[in-house]
């Protein structure tokens, strides 16, 4: 799952911040909005398989972010998923010969997408008003 923000007015305030602190609040932004996103999965892990869960899923579903650059055209990405202790996510979330899907990171990111969006401007626009 990917964001891409562009606009001259993000690629303006970036290039006024030093490297260290656009690297520190391009990252802090990204985590944030990935959070909600990484929330909501956990939510409905619960709701979904609430009366087989363990909370083992739940419990590890984590975040691993790659960066890349972090300039003006860098990259930061995040994904979000099952950790190895809980493998068996990805199998319940793409089904398997044996049996058939049942999505709950997709979901979180469908109805989810649009709200890490804002929470991610906002830890932006939070620093582009400090600075």
């Amino acid at each position: 799952m990917e964001f891409t923000f562009r606009g001259k007015e993000l690629r303006r305030k970036l290039k006024t911040m030093p490297v260290d602190l656009r690297r520190r609040v391009t990252k802090e932004a990204v985590r944030a909005g990935a959070n909600v996103i990484r929330k909501q999965a956990k939510w409905n892990v619960k709701a979904k398989f609430q009366k087989y869960a363990t909370g083992t899923l739940a419990k590890n579903i984590g975040m691993q972010m790659k960066v890349r650059n972090v300039g003006i055209e860098g990259e930061v990405s995040i994904n979000i998923g099952p950790t190895k202790h809980a493998w068996y996510g990805r199998l319940l979330e793409t089904g398997t010969r044996s049996f058939s899907a049942k999505p709950w990171l997709r979901p979180a990111f469908d109805t989810k997408k649009e709200e890490a969006v804002r929470v991610c401007a906002g830890v932006f626009f939070r620093y582009f008003n400090t600075v």
